[in-house]
């Protein structure tokens, strides 16, 4: 961060990134990411570039619709409106396939 040729300064930077990333539950290299998106933007510029985008993992609309046909025949109670709860059997399909 600062240009001081390895002197105290830069290992007073990386443990402070080392105690922010334990804290945080992060890397080093990603504490210094953000602290550098948050100086060239602010805190919109800790805001994912992504947002408001589809996931690049979403499934097909067919396949979604095939398998909440499938949930719909085995759980006759099932509401796919309302959010998955975790004492359905099937709310780990619901998660990955709903929309």
């Amino acid at each position: 961060m600062a240009s001081c040729g390895g002197s105290r300064c830069c290992s007073i930077w990386i443990g402070a990134a080392d105690a922010s990333g334990q804290l945080l539950g992060l890397e080093r290299r990603q504490v210094f990411r953000l602290l550098k998106a948050y100086r060239i933007g602010g805190a919109t510029g800790l805001i994912s570039k992504r947002r408001g985008r589809r996931s690049n993992r979403r499934k097909p609309e067919a396949l979604r619709r095939a398998v909440l046909t499938i949930i719909r025949q085995w759980y006759w109670d099932f509401d796919d409106v309302a959010d998955a709860r975790a004492d359905r059997p099937a709310a780990h399909l619901i998660g990955r396939v709903g929309g």
